[in-house]
Parts: C-alpha cells; sequence; structure tokens
C-alpha cells in the first residue's frame, strides 16, 4: 500500500488543569508500516478530545471531552479524512475517558470515569449520537490508594472477540467488569467482577484472538494481570511485572497492546517511560518477559499497532511527540524514532484510506 494509505486520528490534552498543550485532533496520512506522517488538519476548539473510537463502518468518529460531562460525533470525509462536526451529547457522568460502538453500532459505551458508571448512548443512522438508553453504576469495595482509589473508576471499555461480551477494567475496585451485551445494545452483568490484588488498579485490556485470555495492565503496580475467559466470566491465572526489578522510582502502567498472531503482548510505563515486552504461550496463555525498551519520550500514556502490526506507536504526553518502536525478531523492539510532533498527545487510531 501506498505512503497515504492510511488516515491516522490523535488526540490530545488542551486544558492547563491537565498541564496540556494539545490543539485538538490531529489528522494525518501514512502509510500502513506508520514509517512516513503527513499531517493534513488539526480540528481546534475542542476541550480535551483525548480518547478516539470508530463507528462500526468508520464513517463516523465518536470523542470523549476528557474532565467533563459530553462526547462529540465527526463525520469521516472517505477521500481526504477530513473530520466535520456533527453533534455534542451530554456522556452521563464525569471524565469520560473511553468509548466504543457497540458491536450493531447503534449504540455508544462510554466509560464515565469520575461518576463509577457506564453510559450506553443511541447513535442514529446519520452518526449523531442521542439520548442516553443506559446507566450502569459499578458497585465495589474501594482499593487501599488513598489518593486513587476513592469509589469505582471504570477506565477503558474492549469489545470480547465474539463481541458478545463488553469487558470493563476498573481502577477504582482493582477489579474487571465483564457485561453481557443484550439484542437491544443494553449491558447485563456476567456475574461478579475478577479481583486483583489490592492497590493494582486495573487499567487497560486486550483479549487474545482466539478469546480465550485477557490480560489486563495495571496502573498502581505497574503490573499485567493474565486471565483466562469462558462464558463472560474471567479468572485469573498469572500476574507478572512491566518494570525492571532493579527500578525503584515512580511510575504508573498506561497502555497494552497484543500483535495479531497473539504471541507478543506490550505495556507501557509512565515515569519509567518503557515498553515492557512479554511473549504469549499459546497453549496456557501464561506471559513471560520478553525485554524493556525504552519508549523514546516522556510519558507513553497510549500505544497502538501500526495498521499493518509490524510496529508500536507511542504517544509520548509530556515530549509531546509519536515515536516508532520496530517488531523486530522475536517480538524483541528495537530503539525508539520519533515520526511526528504533536502537542500532548493521548491517543492514536487508524482508518485506512478508500481508493
Amino acid at each position: 500500500m501506498g505512503p497515504d494509505a492510511h488516515f491516522a486520528y490523535v488526540g490530545s490534552r488542551t486544558t492547563r488543569e491537565r498541564g496540556a498543550s494539545g490543539e485538538g485532533i490531529s489528522i494525518f496520512a501514512t502509510d500502513a508500516s506508520a514509517r512516513h506522517w503527513r499531517h493534513l488538519q488539526t480540528v481546534g476548539d475542542l476541550v480535551n478530545p483525548s480518547f478516539l473510537a470508530f463507528g462500526r463502518e468508520q464513517r463516523y468518529l465518536y470523542v470523549v471531552h476528557g474532565d467533563g460531562t459530553e462526547v462529540s460525533a465527526f463525520a469521516i470525509d472517505e477521500t481526504t479524512g477530513g473530520l466535520t462536526f456533527v453533534n455534542r451529547v451530554p456522556c452521563g457522568g464525569r471524565n469520560p475517558v473511553h468509548l466504543v460502538a457497540s458491536p450493531g453500532g447503534r449504540q455508544l459505551y462510554v466509560a464515565n470515569h469520575l461518576s463509577s458508571n457506564v453510559a450506553v448512548i443511541e447513535i442514529a443512522p446519520d452518526g449523531a449520537l442521542g439520548s442516553i438508553a443506559q446507566i450502569v453504576t459499578l458497585d465495589g469495595e474501594p482499593g487501599p490508594h488513598r489518593v486513587e482509589q476513592p469509589f469505582a473508576k471504570p477506565h477503558q471499555l474492549i469489545l470480547s472477540v465474539d463481541e458478545r461480551y463488553l469487558i470493563v477494567p476498573d481502577k477504582g475496585l482493582d477489579a474487571t467488569f465483564v457485561f453481557s451485551i443484550e439484542r437491544d445494545g443494553g449491558l447485563r452483568a456476567t456475574g461478579e467482577p475478577a479481583r486483583d490484588r489490592e492497590g493494582s488498579g486495573a487499567r487497560h485490556a486486550v483479549c487474545i484472538p482466539d478469546g480465550r485470555h485477557v490480560y489486563v495492565v495495571n496502573e498502581l503496580d505497574s503490573a499485567v494481570c493474565a486471565f483466562a475467559f469462558d462464558e463472560g466470566r474471567l479468572h485469573p491465572i498469572q500476574r507478572i511485572s512491566a518494570l525492571p526489578d532493579s527500578f525503584f522510582g515512580f511510575s504508573r502502567a498506561a497502555g497494552i497492546v497484543l500483535t495479531p498472531d497473539g504471541r507478543h503482548l506490550f505495556a507501557s510505563n509512565r515515569g519509567h517511560d518503557s515498553l515492557a515486552g512479554f511473549e504469549v504461550d499459546p497453549g496456557s496463555g501464561r506471559l513471560s518477559a520478553n525485554g524493556i525498551t525504552p519508549c523514546g519520550g516522556r510519558t507513553p500514556r497510549f500505544i497502538a499497532l501500526t495498521p499493518d502490526a509490524s510496529a508500536v506507536i507511542c504517544a509520548n504526553e509530556e515530549s509531546h511527540g509519536l515515536t516508532r518502536l520496530d517488531v523486530g525478531e522475536a517480538g524483541c523492539l528495537r530503539p525508539a524514532v520519533e515520526i511526528a510532533q504533536v502537542r500532548s498527545p493521548v491517543c492514536v487510531v487508524w482508518k485506512a484510506r478508500s481508493t
């Protein structure tokens, strides 16, 4: 595929309260390996357009406004990749931090970090966001961290491989919830959440391609927990540190990605400013450490695989840039190379360009 085969959309933080200097949503043309980046547009006048998600057919882009109480919809120009504002609606809570479209594409699920809930928002046929159809409140005993864990704090939403379930890591409760997705797009709890050690702070998750295992990166203790996944239930099988045993400084884990073949997993460390690599045993699902590599910047809040899965892209929030780390032989990461400068970046998503 050519040098402009994909559009990359980069969300950022924009407010002084966050110590941020982002300009909005930055749009680039890239190749499938994301080696070459060409800036196309910046959509400004947005408050903390931090996390981004496409609608089911990638005709619309949905955006949370971090620290606020709203989410927005944008139509995507199939030729230029440009964004046109559609509408903005209340998200049913405070500080929306993540979002994903339902399997049928008729609902948007939003994690409201400071309101301890997940909102289900209707999506109209024209991509516009509608009313709130359901609010699911997450309950449980908060973790022991006196600052970070005062109550439930859902931090991410991912669909299971078979798209029958919504998986929700919760930083405040040291737990990961699973909800069954009903025919009308509504959510129903499958049972008690899976819990990790006190003070772990579950943050983000990925599913292995065969659907049998889920991996959760913990923000507060910088560990990855492996779970067996069966009929909507998570069963812990292993936890492993994402930091070297010689490191004693301050660090918080953030992002997690898994290669499409399910063999190599990576997690980011903010503070240590690195990516931890792990090999996945295809039978047991257990992880083994496979090196820790500097991320090439400061505070890698988000990581993503390139469209062809040949590299990991780091959104380095405090050094205002994106770096690229090639996935080499046996899943080892090669040294980071800066590929684009973006102020306070926190999320990257890709869309294939129409031909």
